[in-house]
């Protein structure tokens, strides 16, 4: 399915439904809200909504931005904004009280996310060139505030339990970042700034591991 500028106001809302039920066979109920706008050419949305008061909301500008969409829970929401030039998202959420916020600008990047369970949210800011971030939030109550900012940089973050806390920030040039979170109650906070730097962590259980990086 390709959508190029839809909203979520009066007649249109119904025609956008009514797009989707034909090009994805699927029920949306009258509570789902689907909205969003695109501007430029050779920009693609791909989008499945599934379930009962969830909120859809994407705006993309520039060219060869794609976004691909499945959204089949219960009281859940996706905003997305992209701008820049050949981005790409992917974002998946499978469950009940999902939250995502994405704002994707440059040239170059991509995201993946990937939200299972319940009461998960998940903050993401990606500024710049060539960079990558992989989400994946399964099990309860999960949190992750991510920022990319610079060229090349690289986030993965995997969180398989209950209430666990990630806040990771990188600012320059060919940084990574990969980090996986087990158990419950654990917290996350990394801070890289600079060239070439590198980390990794895997969490078991509750504490906190701060790790703050420059050079």
């Amino acid at each position: 399915m390709h959508i190029r500028t839809f909203t979520s106001q009066g007649l249109q809302t119904v025609l956008l439904w009514l797009m989707l039920l034909v090009a994805c066979s699927t029920a949306i109920s009258a509570e789902d809200i689907a909205s969003g706008s695109e501007l430029a050419v050779g920009n693609e949305l791909n989008a499945l909504q599934q379930g009962s008061f969830n909120q859809l909301q994407l705006q993309q500008l520039g060219s060869g931005l794609s976004s691909d969409i499945i959204q089949q829970s219960d009281f859940s929401a996706v905003t997305v904004n992209q701008l820049g030039q050949a981005l790409s998202l992917s974002v998946q959420q499978l469950g009940a009280e999902l939250e995502l916020q994405i704002d994707q600008r440059g040239d170059g990047n991509l995201i993946t996310v990937d939200q299972s369970g319940q009461l998960h949210v998940a903050q993401i800011v990606q500024l710049g060139s060539e960079q990558v971030l992989h989400l994946q939030q399964l099990g309860e109550a999960n949190l992750a505030y991510l920022i990319q900012q610079g060229d090349g940089n690289a986030i993965t973050l995997i969180q398989t339990g209950v209430d666990n806390l990630a806040s990771i920030i990188q600012h320059g040039y060919d940084n990574q970042a990969w980090v996986k979170q087990l158990g419950v109650g654990g917290q996350v906070d990394i801070h890289q700034q600079g060239v070439g730097m590198s980390v990794t962590v895997t969490q078991s259980g509750s504490g906190l591991t701060q790790i703050w990086q420059s050079g």
